[in-house]
């Protein structure tokens, strides 16, 4: 699986990190966008659905509800 998600983002995916900003700025992945899940909702109006998409927060809590959102959409 790991190995799955890397060969996902070195082809290009969109790498969202949905904590908070005070989190996302204490350590986060090289090249990813902070998107806090509060506002997820409103990234759904620019963020494209043909771009493979790994959600990424502490605990998986978070991201899993961002991917709820984003399939929703």
């Amino acid at each position: 699986m790991v190995e799955d998600i890397k060969n996902i983002i070195e082809n290009g995916a969109l790498i969202v990190d949905v904590r908070t900003p005070g989190e996302y700025k204490e350590g986060h992945i090289e090249g990813s966008l902070n998107i806090p899940l509060n506002k997820i909702d409103e990234a759904t109006e620019w963020l494209q659905k043909d771009v493979p998409t790994v959600l990424v927060c502490a605990s998986g809590e978070r991201s899993g509800m961002a991917m709820e959102i984003l399939q929703a959409k």
